[in-house]
């Protein structure tokens, strides 16, 4: 039986590999929140951190390199408006979204947010943006990178 990394370099070198690998993003809040509700001894096992994999789901392993990809410095997160139904807001992306409040679990919501405005909305924005795009900015990445790297050459996942 082949080891989850021979199995994923396969599928990702177009070639066949059994079982494929399974990899999920995870539960919404209110997922997990049912399904402890409903079934507290079938999920009593689970880690809830998928990228560790989940046995009991068939989810392979995985790693995540956290890469600040966003902007440095961040847009400021401001609340706009705000009613009994509804938050308008600016993200630290600069993007204005208008989300709403009901089902609301865990800081997830259960519909995506509307996109009101984004940081880019003609040429002249341009530049504000594009400063805070350097990728050769330290803080982008995570402070033990060469200890990851290292820990990754030897994993079997």
């Amino acid at each position: 039986m082949p080891t989850e990394l021979e199995r994923f370099t396969a599928c990702m070198n177009y070639q066949s590999s059994d079982p494929r690998p399974n990899h999920e993003l995870g539960a919404w809040a209110q997922t997990r929140d049912r399904w402890l509700k409903e079934a507290p001894d079938a999920v009593k096992t689970f880690r809830w951190s998928w990228f560790d994999g989940e046995p009991a789901l068939g989810l392979d392993k995985r790693e995540y390199l956290n890469v600040n990809y966003g902007f440095i410095p961040s847009f400021e997160p401001k609340v706009l408006e705000e009613t009994d139904r509804y938050v308008v807001a600016r993200n630290a992306k600069g993007v204005v979204t208008k989300a709403l409040k009901e089902g609301s679990v865990g800081g997830m919501r259960m519909c995506m947010d509307e996109y009101l405005a984004f940081p880019v909305s003609k040429p002249e924005d341009f530049p504000e943006v594009k400063r805070r795009l350097v990728a050769a900015v330290r803080a982008r990445y995570p402070a033990d990178l060469d200890q990851q790297i290292a820990r990754w050459k030897e994993r079997d996942y």
